[in-house]
């Protein structure tokens, strides 16, 4: 690849990672659901390459995701700190079984798993009218982090479209707070499976690597406007790009 190919292909990634940044900071989501459609799209990726590469952009999108929603949300990172641990742990496992799946068995995987949580929480926005008879204590947190790092793991992306509905389902957090929460429990799970992914050659880092720089231009953008919507508008356009990732990938 000459220079001028290089050149041209860091603008597209960076402009790429410029809208996902602001997409994952709007939704709480980092960014990476949406990228691997696009990349097993765009450069022919397949879907281990595609999750390998997309933790790149991942991780320093969901730090300062995270900062961001700190300061406009009560996310108290030394409550959830032993949840990210065990998040982690989960994630190595579950990273390890990805790379040695099929890469077409663990695409079917990965979008019947996006459909049936985008029928979940569309199911939970139209229920908005229904009372709620309990709320879970704080100390089953470690749970939806556990299941948090089973997803990430096995989908790089997935456990954040977990923790989401669950936070605000079963631990009656506001919409912002559960996103930005979500974000500070994927963190560590994705760099666990950045290293698997490494390690096992499925990382394309100069696609990467320019998302990532585009990302962290736009994530403060997207935040801001997340807490300037409506809540049900919010909760509505997550779930609708719920659908057109398990749609499109």
């Amino acid at each position: 690849m000459n220079n001028y190919s290089m050149l041209i292909l860091f603008i597209e990634c960076f402009c790429i990672g410029g809208g996902l940044g602001f997409l994952g900071g709007l939704l709480g989501i980092g960014g990476g659901i949406i990228a691997i459609p696009i990349l097993t799209w765009l450069f022919q990726m397949d879907q281990q390459l595609a999750q390998g590469t997309v933790l790149i952009m991942i991780i320093p999108n969901l730090v300062m995701s995270v900062i961001h929603y700190r300061r406009r949300n009560d996310i108290r990172l030394k409550k959830i700190i032993p949840v990210c641990i065990l998040s982690s742990i989960f994630s190595a496992i579950s990273s390890t079984l990805a790379i040695h799946l099929d890469a077409k068995t663990l695409n079917l995987f990965f979008c019947a798993f996006i459909l049936l949580l985008a029928f979940y929480y569309l199911y939970g926005v139209l229920k908005r009218g229904a009372s709620r008879n309990y709320t879970l204590s704080e100390s089953w947190l470690p749970v939806t982090g556990a299941v948090c790092g089973l997803m990430s793991g096995l989908f790089t992306v997935g456990g954040g479209m977990v923790i989401v509905p669950l936070l605000v389902a079963l631990f009656s957090y506001s919409q912002t707070k559960a996103q930005g929460t979500a974000l500070a429990l994927v963190l560590p799970g994705a760099f666990t499976a950045l290293i698997s992914y490494s390690f096992a050659g499925h990382v394309a880092w100069s696609v990467g690597l320019p998302m990532a720089m585009g990302a962290i231009f736009t994530v403060a953008s997207g935040v801001a406007l997340a807490h300037r919507l409506p809540t049900r508008m919010l909760k509505m356009c997550f779930c609708m790009m719920l659908f057109f990732v398990a749609l499109s990938a």
